[in-house]
This record gives structure tokens, C-alpha cells and sequence, in this order.
């Protein structure tokens, strides 16, 4: 899903339709802390949704950061956890989903009943590791 107006793109890894992914990223962008994270800097945002802190983890690991640091976070092992990531590279304002551009994770907002229940920041300095590359 594409919010252009937000820039916001969403891909979810839950059952369900595209309602419920709306459902989500309404219900995070109508809390202070998740506005604050999103406003601090412009450009797009690549939101994955996600089922449990295991899965979460491995976007972590995806991303570069170390196994040990991404089982560390502060997250609860259930809920939905949206994970919001900004684009790095040097092509990011041409093309921000072109293929050399990197995505580091930024903030994880944690979801349970439907509502926001924590925001994690996410410090960039933790993804040391090489990240997954693209394939082709």
C-alpha cells in the first residue's frame, strides 16, 4: 500500500486484507509519539507490519544490526509490531525505493487491542553488520 500524500509505504506480513494494514497505520499515526518520530525528518517511510518481537528481530538482522543487539530491544514478544524505516544512500531523493538505496529501521511502534502501546527509537549506530543486498 502507498499513502504518496504521507509517503508512506506499507507492506504487511499479517493475514488480512489491506483494511486492516490501513486500520494499523491509522491507529499509529494517531498517537504523539509515533507523529513525532514520522515528523522529525521528511522523505518517504517504509512501513512493515509484522506478528510478534521474533519477527521484528529479523528485519533488525535484515537491516545489519548485530543478533545480539536486535534480541536486546525493548519489545514485548507479542502484538503487532510496526516497523518504520528510512531510506540511506546517495539516490534516496531520485529514487527512494531504486535499488541501491538502503532501508534502516528507525522506530518500531508496538500495537496491542488496536492501539499504540510503545514507540522504540531505534539508534543507527547499532546496524554495524553488512545488510541483506539485493539480488539483482
Amino acid at each position: 500500500m502507498v499513502l504518496p500524500e504521507q509517503k508512506i509505504a506499507a507492506v504487511s506480513f499479517l493475514s488480512g486484507d489491506k483494511g486492516r494494514l490501513r486500520d494499523l497505520l491509522k491507529s499509529a499515526e494517531g498517537t504523539e509519539d509515533v507523529q513525532k518520530q514520522i515528523k522529525s525528518e521528511d522523505g518517504w517511510l517504509l512501513v512493515q507490519a509484522m506478528q510478534g518481537k521474533r519477527a521484528a528481530v529479523h528485519v533488525m538482522l535484515d537491516a545489519g544490526m548485530t543478533r545480539q543487539t536486535a534480541q536486546d530491544l525493548k519489545l514485548v514478544k507479542e502484538g503487532v509490531k510496526l516497523v518504520f524505516s528510512r531510506p540511506q544512500g546517495a539516490s534516496v531523493l531520485e529514487q527512494p525505493f531504486g535499488i541501491s538505496v538502503r532501508w534502516h529501521p528507525a522506530f518500531v511502534a508496538e500495537i496491542n487491542d488496536g492501539k499504540v502501546s510503545d514507540v522504540l527509537p531505534i539508534e543507527q549506530n547499532h546496524f554495524v553488520g553488512n545488510p541483506v543486498m539485493p539480488l539483482f
